[in-house]
């Protein structure tokens, strides 16, 4: 801004004054966390008992000097017999455009159960910039361990008592008998 002063006071003279304005420093852009190979809401499918598969890679796109968010991811709604662990690299998983950080997420399974087990990955950006936070979620899915096979078919062997062999025996006599009685007939 340009102002016009009289100097002195009371003369008749002008001297140009020259003020700077400033107004404050602009607010900070809180970007977009951008979690590629796997688009938020999909589902992941993992390996029972397997290595850690990957989920995503995560970035930080747009935001302005000095913003970044630290992503703490968690399980939740976990099957019954299924267990979830969830890993970042590096850890913790700092996301920034200046300078350029980021990362990936990785998830592995064991699931006991028979049916397929799933839970609810979600991933939480949080940063020290007011008002720049991120949420997002994944369902995570661990297939169920195979059926035991059905039990052969067996033939019951009874297991004879003390009453069982008397009787035994004296079914044993009473063929040998009748076979003598035919003999001594013909």
């Amino acid at each position: 801004m340009t102002v016009l002063e009289r100097s002195p006071a009371s003369g008749a003279g002008t001297v140009t004054r020259n003020f700077s304005i400033v107004c404050g420093a602009p607010p900070p852009v809180c970007g977009t966390v951008a979690y590629v190979n796997q688009a938020p809401n999909a589902t992941i499918n993992l390996t029972n008992g397997g290595a850690a598969s990957p989920v995503s890679t995560v970035s930080l796109t747009g935001a302005s000097n000095g913003v970044s968010q630290t992503i703490t991811c968690a399980t939740s709604n976990v099957s019954a017999g299924s267990t979830f662990t969830v890993t970042t690299n590096p850890t913790p998983l700092v996301v920034s455009t200046t300078p350029t950080l980021g990362g990936s997420i990785s998830a592995a399974c064991t699931n006991s159960a028979e049916t397929t087990g799933t839970a609810t990955l979600t991933c939480t950006g949080v940063s020290t910039t007011q008002g720049c936070t991120s949420t997002t979620q994944f369902t995570l899915s661990c297939p169920g361990q195979a059926a035991p096979p059905p039990p052969s078919e067996f033939v019951p062997v009874p297991a004879l008592n003390e009453q069982g062999r008397i009787l035994l025996a004296a079914l044993v006599l009473l063929m040998g008998l009748g076979v003598v009685g035919f003999r001594m007939r013909g």
